[in-house]
Protein backbone atom coordinates (compact mmCIF):
# COMPACT_ATOMS: atom_id res chain seq x y z
CA UNK A 1 0.00 0.00 0.00
CA UNK A 2 1.55 3.28 -1.12
CA UNK A 3 0.71 5.29 2.00
CA UNK A 4 0.95 2.48 4.56
CA UNK A 5 3.38 4.39 6.80
CA UNK A 6 1.07 7.42 6.80
CA UNK A 7 -1.95 5.30 7.76
CA UNK A 8 0.02 3.69 10.61
CA UNK A 9 1.05 7.10 11.90
CA UNK A 10 -2.54 8.37 11.75
CA UNK A 11 -3.74 5.25 13.59
CA UNK A 12 -1.46 6.14 16.52
CA UNK A 13 -3.19 9.52 16.91
CA UNK A 14 -6.80 9.02 15.78
CA UNK A 15 -9.54 6.46 15.47
CA UNK A 16 -10.01 6.40 11.70
CA UNK A 17 -11.68 3.71 9.61
CA UNK A 18 -11.09 3.35 5.88
CA UNK A 19 -13.64 2.09 3.39
CA UNK A 20 -12.19 0.65 0.20
CA UNK A 21 -14.65 0.89 -2.68
CA UNK A 22 -13.36 -1.34 -5.45
CA UNK A 23 -14.15 -4.38 -7.61
CA UNK A 24 -12.33 -6.95 -5.48
CA UNK A 25 -11.56 -7.00 -1.78
CA UNK A 26 -7.84 -6.19 -1.56
CA UNK A 27 -7.79 -7.75 1.93
CA UNK A 28 -5.30 -5.22 3.26
CA UNK A 29 -4.15 -5.78 6.82
CA UNK A 30 -2.11 -3.18 8.69
CA UNK A 31 -1.71 -3.32 12.45
CA UNK A 32 -3.90 -0.71 14.14
CA UNK A 33 -5.67 0.32 10.91
CA UNK A 34 -9.30 -0.64 10.29
CA UNK A 35 -10.43 -1.32 6.72
CA UNK A 36 -13.88 -2.08 5.36
CA UNK A 37 -14.55 -3.34 1.85
CA UNK A 38 -17.48 -2.19 -0.28
CA UNK A 39 -17.92 -3.61 -3.77
CA UNK A 40 -17.89 -0.91 -6.45
CA UNK A 41 -21.29 -0.47 -8.10
CA UNK A 42 -21.48 2.20 -10.77
CA UNK A 43 -25.15 3.00 -10.10
CA UNK A 44 -24.68 3.58 -6.38
CA UNK A 45 -21.06 4.68 -5.92
CA UNK A 46 -22.10 8.31 -5.29
CA UNK A 47 -24.46 7.18 -2.50
CA UNK A 48 -21.76 4.89 -1.11
CA UNK A 49 -19.30 7.79 -1.04
CA UNK A 50 -21.75 10.03 0.84
CA UNK A 51 -22.58 7.26 3.33
CA UNK A 52 -19.00 6.08 3.95
CA UNK A 53 -16.67 8.95 3.24
CA UNK A 54 -15.31 12.02 4.96
CA UNK A 55 -12.05 12.35 3.04
CA UNK A 56 -11.21 10.63 -0.25
CA UNK A 57 -7.64 9.35 -0.63
CA UNK A 58 -6.22 8.61 -4.09
CA UNK A 59 -2.54 7.66 -3.91
CA UNK A 60 -0.95 6.80 -7.26
CA UNK A 61 2.55 5.73 -8.22
CA UNK A 62 3.84 8.28 -10.76
CA UNK A 63 6.45 5.78 -11.95
CA UNK A 64 3.65 3.72 -13.52
CA UNK A 65 2.63 5.32 -16.84
CA UNK A 66 -0.92 3.98 -16.47
CA UNK A 67 -1.35 6.17 -13.40
CA UNK A 68 -0.07 9.28 -15.19
CA UNK A 69 -3.08 9.15 -17.50
CA UNK A 70 -5.61 8.33 -14.79
CA UNK A 71 -8.92 10.03 -15.45
CA UNK A 72 -10.35 12.87 -13.39
CA UNK A 73 -13.41 10.70 -12.67
CA UNK A 74 -11.49 8.94 -9.87
CA UNK A 75 -11.48 12.15 -7.83
CA UNK A 76 -14.37 13.92 -9.56
CA UNK A 77 -17.10 11.73 -8.10
CA UNK A 78 -16.16 12.39 -4.47
CA UNK A 79 -15.65 16.10 -5.22
CA UNK A 80 -19.09 16.32 -6.82
CA UNK A 81 -20.74 15.07 -3.62
CA UNK A 82 -18.66 17.35 -1.37
CA UNK A 83 -15.97 14.98 -0.14
CA UNK A 84 -12.54 16.64 -0.03
CA UNK A 85 -9.82 14.82 -1.94
CA UNK A 86 -6.20 14.17 -1.04
CA UNK A 87 -4.42 12.68 -4.05
CA UNK A 88 -1.11 12.21 -5.77
CA UNK A 89 -0.38 15.15 -8.04
CA UNK A 90 -1.22 13.95 -11.60
CA UNK A 91 -1.49 15.84 -14.90
CA UNK A 92 -5.16 14.85 -15.29
CA UNK A 93 -5.97 16.43 -11.91
CA UNK A 94 -4.41 19.82 -12.75
CA UNK A 95 -6.66 22.73 -11.82
CA UNK A 96 -8.94 20.69 -9.58
CA UNK A 97 -9.46 21.92 -6.01
CA UNK A 98 -8.13 19.07 -3.92
CA UNK A 99 -5.01 18.74 -1.85
CA UNK A 100 -2.37 17.22 -4.11
CA UNK A 101 0.83 15.68 -2.82
CA UNK A 102 4.06 14.80 -4.61
CA UNK A 103 5.26 11.29 -3.80
CA UNK A 104 4.51 9.53 -0.55
CA UNK A 105 5.87 12.00 1.93
CA UNK A 106 4.68 13.60 5.15
CA UNK A 107 2.58 15.81 2.89
CA UNK A 108 -0.08 13.08 3.01
CA UNK A 109 -0.13 13.14 6.80
CA UNK A 110 -0.31 16.94 6.89
CA UNK A 111 -3.12 17.06 4.31
CA UNK A 112 -5.25 14.43 6.04
CA UNK A 113 -4.71 15.98 9.48
CA UNK A 114 -5.54 19.44 8.17
CA UNK A 115 -8.88 18.23 6.79
CA UNK A 116 -9.59 16.25 9.96
CA UNK A 117 -8.79 19.06 12.39
CA UNK A 118 -9.62 22.29 10.53
CA UNK A 119 -13.36 22.43 9.82
CA UNK A 120 -13.05 25.71 7.86
CA UNK A 121 -10.45 24.19 5.53
CA UNK A 122 -12.57 21.03 5.19
CA UNK A 123 -15.61 23.10 4.19
CA UNK A 124 -13.56 25.25 1.81
CA UNK A 125 -12.12 22.24 -0.05
CA UNK A 126 -15.53 20.52 -0.05
CA UNK A 127 -17.37 23.55 -1.44
CA UNK A 128 -14.64 24.21 -4.03
CA UNK A 129 -14.92 20.61 -5.28
CA UNK A 130 -18.68 20.84 -5.70
CA UNK A 131 -18.38 24.18 -7.53
CA UNK A 132 -15.56 22.90 -9.78
CA UNK A 133 -17.58 19.84 -10.82
CA UNK A 134 -20.75 21.86 -11.43
CA UNK A 135 -18.82 24.41 -13.52
CA UNK A 136 -16.84 21.92 -15.59
CA UNK A 137 -18.88 18.70 -15.71
CA UNK A 138 -22.55 19.64 -15.51
CA UNK A 139 -24.81 18.75 -18.44
CA UNK A 140 -24.65 22.37 -19.63
CA UNK A 141 -20.85 22.53 -19.42
CA UNK A 142 -20.47 19.27 -21.36
CA UNK A 143 -23.00 20.41 -23.98
CA UNK A 144 -21.14 23.70 -24.46
CA UNK A 145 -17.79 21.90 -24.77
CA UNK A 146 -19.16 19.52 -27.42
CA UNK A 147 -20.79 22.36 -29.36
CA UNK A 148 -17.48 24.24 -29.37
CA UNK A 149 -15.59 21.14 -30.47
CA UNK A 150 -18.06 20.29 -33.26
CA UNK A 151 -18.10 23.87 -34.52
CA UNK A 152 -14.31 23.68 -34.89
CA UNK A 153 -14.43 20.34 -36.70
CA UNK A 154 -17.30 21.05 -39.08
Amino acid sequence: LLIEDILKELAKKYSIEYTLICEKNPDIKIDGVIFHFLKYKQNSVHEDLIRCGDIFLAPRDNNDTYNLAHSFTKIGLPMAVGIPVVATKLPSYAGAPGIFVDGFTQGWLEAIETLKLDSAKYKSVSDAGIHYCEKNFSDGAIKTAYEKLFSQII
